[in-house]
């Protein structure tokens, strides 16, 4: 199935393509859930795009579709989604693959301040529906 137009294809693979590290994406899902079909085919996709650096695993797991990422070049990062990342969740699974995949990001010089006067680690869970 193709998700993308052709030219759109074309700047995700140039995007893939420039990531310093690579990527390493599991899905977890029931055989049986529709939803865990549709996001195997929607990763093996996108992994496609530039399998040098994207690659995925498919894992048996009946709690619902996850799909996880890691990079041994970014180990502190813990970004996980929750059902199918398609749709407006596409741009988030993008800027995470980006993440892991050692991109720069900006971050503005007043949070990077507030962010050096923590003390201790901070986890946030960041929630996000379309509706």
């Amino acid at each position: 199935m193709s998700y993308l137009s052709n030219q759109d294809e074309d700047a995700i693979a140039q995007r893939l393509s420039a990531l310093p590290y690579g990527v390493a994406i599991t899905i977890e899902g029931s055989p049986d859930d529709h939803y865990f079909a549709e996001t195997l085919d929607l990763i093996s996709y996108l992994t496609a795009l530039n399998p040098e650096k994207v690659s995925y695993t498919a894992r048996v797991n009946a709690s619902g579709v996850k799909v996880a990422m890691h990079s041994d070049e970014t180990p502190d990062l813990d970004i996980a989604f929750w059902g199918v990342p398609s749709g407006l969740e596409f741009t988030s699974l993008m800027d995470a693959i980006s993440l892991y995949g050692g991109m720069p990001y900006e971050i503005d010089s007043m949070m990077l301040e507030l962010l050096g006067q923590l003390a201790t680690s901070v986890t946030a869970s960041i929630f996000v529906t379309p509706t």
